[in-house]
């Protein structure tokens, strides 16, 4: 065990569960500072980057472009898999925030300016870290292409490295773990809120105790983690971040994208928006929803299978066990949603193609307030729309 790691681990799950506690009130106002913060931090770095010796020849690195890459199809799967990272399609956190929005909150803004500035961070970001990757190929000798790295060896190998050669290292290198720190507990405030008010919407009655299901996954999570704590952490770190990922959230957003569009149904879906917005989509949405996007997720899917590297840190390759072990990481992150299928069909009455049939109708979606349920009902009788499939209709066993 390395102990000053641990000790940190201890006092990052404390300040997750103090921020965390109170639920989405408290969240709410901790990254009022979280969020902007780091932008700032980043502002700073880049202003010391681009003054360094050599950091023009990292940006140029950076943004230079090599169209043959274009014909690559690695290229473009790790675009889209890169876009899964940063905009967070399919880890549920974007739907669990925007369920306390206003009902007619105008969702299709929200989603343009997400993008906007996830494309924004990304450009600048690499910037920052290109200029300070330039100067690192200066003092060495080694050209940019070899002295960049992927993965979290970049953050916590090649930065730091560089951040050694500057003047007054211990300022940045503080500057640029807090700002590490920060992107970190963000990322970790929206996904495990997500994963409490899951609980807390299938098991009301835990609602009241809700303090205490926030501790008790703070401190299963913490016990988890504690293992990367060890000398061979950054193994087990990338072993978790190298298949724990990339196909399991594929195949979570196409399960997604199929429900929505085939089961629950399209017409369904764009007579919600229009409900809720005001507005019905065109063509052009309906066409991506139920044809494009699907098949982009499969092309994803299967290039990341195929292009799926042999596993290494440090130039050294994992054991088999250790790839073996990667792989059920991968499949336990999707298994349960056919497993639940499975349990779902087994509680049925009839036989088990009628079940099925049963269960790929829409059931009872409608909003949960009361005003807007039964605005949306008439609205629903209004465009002369069937209703939809109660629970009582479904077979299931009393």
């Amino acid at each position: 065990m390395v102990w000053p790691q641990w000790i940190s681990l201890i006092i990052t799950w404390l300040i997750v569960y103090a921020c965390l506690a109170g639920g989405i009130k408290t969240v709410g106002k901790v990254v009022y500072f979280t969020v902007p913060f780091p932008y700032l931090l980043l502002l700073i770095l880049f202003c010391r980057g681009v003054t360094l010796p050599g950091s023009w020849m990292g940006i140029k690195f950076f943004l230079y472009p090599e169209w043959k890459r274009l014909l690559d199809l690695k290229v473009w799967t790790d675009a889209a898999i890169q876009m899964f990272f940063g905009m967070g399609p399919g880890w549920g956190g974007l739907i669990n925030m925007a369920s306390f929005s206003d009902f007619r909150n105008k969702a299709k803004c929200d989603t343009y300016l997400i993008i906007a500035i996830n494309i924004f961070t990304s450009i600048f970001a690499g910037l920052v870290v290109f200029s300070v990757l330039g100067f690192l190929s200066y003092k060495s000798g080694v050209p940019v292409a070899d002295v960049a790295t992927g993965g979290a060896g970049l953050a916590f190998v090649t930065y730091p490295e560089a951040i050694t050669r500057m003047p007054v290292p211990q300022l940045w290198g503080l500057l640029f773990y807090v700002m590490l720190f920060l992107l970190g507990i963000d990322s970790l405030f929206v996904q495990l809120e997500a994963v409490t008010t899951s609980i807390l919407d299938e098991l009301r009655c835990l609602r009241k105790y809700k303090y205490l299901l926030t501790m008790f996954a703070c401190l299963i999570l913490f016990l988890s983690a504690t293992i990367m704590c060890t000398n061979g952490g950054m193994f087990i770190v990338q072993l978790f971040d190298w298949y724990s990922s990339p196909l399991s959230v594929c195949a979570i957003c196409f399960v997604e994208i199929i429900m929505v569009s085939w089961v629950y149904g399209v017409k369904n879906f764009m007579l919600d928006v229009e409900f809720m917005l005001g507005k019905r989509p065109g063509l052009y949405w309906r066409i991506l929803w139920q044809w494009v996007t699907p098949m982009v997720l499969i092309f994803i899917f299967v290039m990341t299978a195929v292009f799926m590297r042999t596993i290494t840190y440090n130039n050294i390759s994992y054991p088999t066990w250790a790839v073996a072990l990667g792989w059920a990481i991968c499949v336990s992150s999707v298994m349960f949603i056919p497993l639940y299928m499975v349990y779902i069909m087994i509680r049925k009455r009839a036989t088990l193609c009628s079940s099925l049939k049963r269960r790929l109708k829409p059931m009872d979606w409608t909003p949960a307030d009361p005003d807007d349920r039964a605005a949306y009902e008439a609205f629903r009788r209004q465009h002369n729309m069937p209703d939809f499939m109660s629970e009582s209709d479904t077979g299931f066993r009393k």
